[in-house]
C-alpha cells in the first residue's frame, strides 16, 4: 500500500478526535467528510465499530502485548485492526495489517510499527478458533464446545483462569464473525 485509504484515514482522524474529547458525535464527523458513499460507509463502519466494542478490542490486543500502559496511537491502531479482522469479513488480512502500519506511519509514529505488525500478525492468527487454540496452546477442541461460546458470549471474565478467559472472549470474537454479527464490507 503506497498509502493509506480515504476511509481508513477519515476513521483514524475521528478516532483521535474522539479520544482527545474534540468529537462528541463520530458518525456526523466523518458524514462531513466529504467522502464517497462507499468510503463514507466504511470509515463509519469502522470508527463506530471500534467505538463500540473498544474494551473488547484493547483486552484482545493486550493478550498480545506487554503489560502496562501503551501509546495511545498504538492503541487506536489495534482497535481498527481488531474491527477489521473480527467484525468484517471482506477485509482481507493482509490488506488490514497493511494499514494498520501504514496509519501508524502516517501518525508520525513510524517507531511503533514493529510492535503493530507483530501484535496483528498474531491476532490474524486467532480469527478462527484453531488457530487461537494454537497460539495459546490450549486443546484444538476446546474451543469448539458450545458451552465455552456460550460463556463467552456472556461473560467473558467470569472464567477462571487467564489463558482461558482470553480464550473465551476470542472464542466469542471468532463464532460471533462465523455468525454474520456485523455488517460486512470489502475493502
Amino acid at each position: 500500500m503506497t498509502g493509506i485509504d480515504a476511509a481508513r484515514a477519515a476513521a483514524w482522524d475521528a478516532l483521535t478526535g474522539f479520544d482527545a474529547g474534540t468529537i462528541d458525535r463520530v458518525a456526523d464527523w466523518i458524514d462531513a467528510c466529504g467522502l464517497d458513499q462507499r468510503d463514507n460507509a466504511l470509515a463509519r463502519e469502522l470508527a463506530l465499530g471500534v467505538v463500540r466494542h473498544r474494551a473488547l478490542y484493547d483486552f484482545v490486543a493486550a493478550t498480545f502485548l506487554r503489560p502496562g500502559p501503551q501509546p495511545p496511537e498504538l492503541l487506536r491502531t489495534l482497535r481498527l485492526l481488531c474491527h477489521q479482522l473480527f467484525a468484517l469479513d471482506r477485509v482481507p488480512p493482509h490488506a488490514a495489517v497493511d494499514a494498520a502500519v501504514e496509519l501508524l506511519h502516517r501518525a508520525g509514529m513510524s517507531k511503533l510499527s514493529g510492535v503493530a505488525n507483530a501484535v496483528a500478525r498474531k491476532l490474524v492468527t486467532v480469527r478462527d478458533p484453531q488457530g487461537l487454540a494454537m497460539v495459546l496452546g490450549l486443546p484444538a477442541g476446546l474451543l469448539a464446545m458450545p458451552w465455552i461460546v456460550r460463556l463467552a458470549g456472556s461473560r467473558p471474565r467470569a472464567v477462571v483462569g487467564g489463558a482461558l478467559t482470553t480464550a473465551a472472549c476470542l472464542a466469542a470474537l471468532a463464532d460471533h464473525r462465523g455468525r454474520g454479527g456485523m455488517t460486512p464490507t470489502r475493502r
